[in-house]
């Protein structure tokens, strides 16, 4: 995260690389010349800012043993600028990152009460008291949003039902986000592996439980390496059984930008624009969050669970990493070869869409016909790990896709060529194209293949558009709109 991009602390006594993260959080780190409020000034109008674990507590704490996470009270030694009551600290921290342009702001929040343990819990009435409260400094401070991640009760349903219970009496326009608690690869057990979310023990079942009442379920931690399986299969998982639950709650598909575009889901940015000493870029794919975002926002919005049919494949594709040697914080699985699968092609809202596929390997494919009739498709990478390397490519692809002559189709992702069928005859028709990280659309009608109702576009143009507005050394893949003037 872009914490661990800030961190300027070493350890001094072994602790944890999430207890450095959680050290970065401070008001040089937030609010200084190279603070992460300064991040994204193209498309922060449009995202909320949200303050992760460690925000409220003091340096140096590795553990919840003591009760010490959950005050919700802005921690003085760390934003020593923000004094006051608690709920002026929060408002003046709310006030602040909001004069940078910023849409909102958001709390992670402890799932247990200050001075809560194992040994030591609230009553239902003095839990009820404690977060009625806190609902009400967030109230009078404009909070937005908040991250309800681990804790003494972060598995404890009936505690994550009370807190949205308790919002709505008091502050319903805040949203809060839910989430299973869990370690970054599905379906990997001690000593066996399906490599698939629904077969890992009762962690779906809690997803379904939380998906009853949460304004928002976050699909949670994942490797780097198998992300974009690990976190399809999450999202497949929640469409699927969301839908027969008449769940209101939106996906937070976290970083996996181009996932989040194609499916219409919330996107958890985790990248910033940082620059190492070299000039390279410390998250070089960080564009791929910007034309995400400026998709969700101006052409296909994310919508609750509950309003999208959904459609997968019966195939599914594995990933497969080892992770003993690599620089990770989860090398702990040991020397063994860890798989991740997913559904090769999923749908919302429409039939499976039509791919040619050009090469053995096949990519994971991802559409969705939007309720407002914009269409987007992403096509997305597989993971190869050989000897001591790792590497991520795409299987080449020609993909077929049907749109009305006026509205906008986003495509994501390295593609061979895409071939779209009109509703209406195009001859008097432009064709444009645009980055979804720049304001500029090119007319490229003259570098495609027109016929009646059909158009082709080779993949040379569409990469070459959607990754204009990569940085020096980004790796960030092609991003684009298509629309017909």
């Amino acid at each position: 995260s872009s914490q661990a991009n800030l961190s300027t602390r070493r350890s001094k006594d072994g602790n944890s690389l999430s207890a450095l993260m959680r050290d970065t959080m401070n008001e040089e780190n937030i609010f200084g010349e190279d603070g992460l409020v300064n991040q994204f000034p193209s498309i922060r109008d449009k995202l909320i800012f949200v303050f992760d674990d460690g925000w409220d507590v003091p340096y140096g704490l590795v553990n919840n043993d003591k009760g010490d996470f959950g005050s919700l009270i802005v921690n003085e030694d760390r934003f020593p600028s923000f004094t006051g009551e608690p709920k002026e600290r929060l408002k003046k921290l709310v006030d602040s990152v909001k004069s940078y342009g910023w849409k909102g702001v958001g709390l992670w929040i402890c799932a247990s009460a200050k001075g809560e343990a194992w040994e030591n819990m609230l009553t239902h009435e003095e839990r009820v008291q404690y977060w009625s409260e806190r609902l009400e400094w967030c109230k009078y401070a404009g909070v937005s949003y908040w991250k309800v991640d681990w804790g003494s009760l972060c598995n404890d349903v009936d505690f994550r039902k009370l807190l949205n219970e308790l919002k709505d009496k008091i502050y319903p326009e805040l949203v809060i986000e839910h989430a299973v608690i869990m370690a970054p690869l599905s379906g990997v057990n001690d000593n066996d592996q399906t490599g698939r979310y629904i077969d890992w023990g009762d962690i779906p079942e809690r997803t379904m439980q939380l998906m009853e009442f949460s304004d928002v379920i976050r699909t949670y931690d994942v490797s780097n390496q198998l992300s974009v399986p690990t976190t399809i299969d999450r999202v497949q998982f929640i469409l699927k059984n969301g839908k027969k639950l008449g769940s209101k709650s939106y996906i937070n598909a976290e970083n996996e930008a181009y996932v989040c575009s194609a499916l219409s889901l919330e996107t958890g940015v985790m990248s910033n624009l940082l620059k190492k000493d070299d000039g390279t870029p410390m998250r070089p794919k960080s564009t791929e969050n910007i034309r995400s975002v400026n998709w969700l926002s101006c052409f296909a919005p994310p919508v609750p669970v509950c309003d999208v049919s959904f459609k997968c494949s019966d195939e599914v594709l594995f990933d497969v990493c080892n992770f003993v040697n690599l620089r990770t914080w989860i090398s702990k699985y040991g020397d063994r070869d860890i798989k991740q699968g997913a559904p090769a092609v999923i749908a919302l809202n429409d039939e499976l869409p039509n791919v040619d596929y050009l090469d053995d390997e096949k990519p994971y494919v991802l559409s969705n016909r939007h309720e407002n009739g914009a269409f987007a498709i992403a096509v997305l990478p597989r993971f190869v790990q050989e000897s001591e390397t790792t590497r991520f490519f795409t299987p080449k692809v020609n993909l077929n896709i049907t749109q009305k002559v006026d509205l906008p189709i986003g495509i994501f992702g390295e593609v061979n060529e895409v071939n779209i069928e009109f509703d209406k005859l195009v001859k008097d028709k432009k064709i444009f194209a645009q980055d979804l990280a720049s304001d500029e659309a090119i007319d490229i009608t003259s570098e495609c293949f027109v016929n009646e109702n059909f158009v082709k576009i080779s993949g040379e143009v569409l990469n070459r558009i959607g990754t204009s507005k990569n940085c020096f050394a980004d790796q960030s893949k092609p991003g684009l709109v298509i629309k017909l003037v």
